[in-house]
């Protein structure tokens, strides 16, 4: 066996040793030294789509709230995604909306403004 194909193997070992997160969980560990939490998978989802640069205006409106604030800036997704809120909602809740929301922009995307740069 080559080493190349070792060391892919070691790799996936490696990687499928790793706790999972379950949907709407999130998963912590502890090396004594330092505590890892992993997000939710809903949270990754939904900021993979906000970063991806296709809601300018979207964007607009979540630069008036602090980033600490992450009630207000979901009910502001919601809002734009036209997702009506009622109650409080649990983290596997919240994954769940942040699930929807990130499907939701999906479909919303918005073509860049073409820029001619010379």
């Amino acid at each position: 066996m080559s080493s190349s194909k070792l060391n892919e193997q070691s790799y996936a070992e490696l990687l499928a040793s790793l706790p999972q997160t379950k949907f709407g969980e999130q998963q912590s560990w502890s090396n004594g030294k330092y505590r890892f939490e992993l997000f939710p998978e809903g949270y990754i989802a939904l900021n993979k789509e906000l970063a991806s640069g296709l809601h300018p205006k979207l964007e607009v409106l979540l630069n008036k709230h602090p980033v600490n604030e992450v009630d207000i800036r979901l009910a502001e997704i919601a809002s734009y995604c036209m997702v009506l809120l009622d109650g409080t909602y649990t983290i596997a809740e919240r994954d769940k909306l942040c699930f929807i929301l990130a499907g939701r922009l999906e479909v919303l995307r918005e073509a860049p403004s073409g820029i001619i740069v010379q």
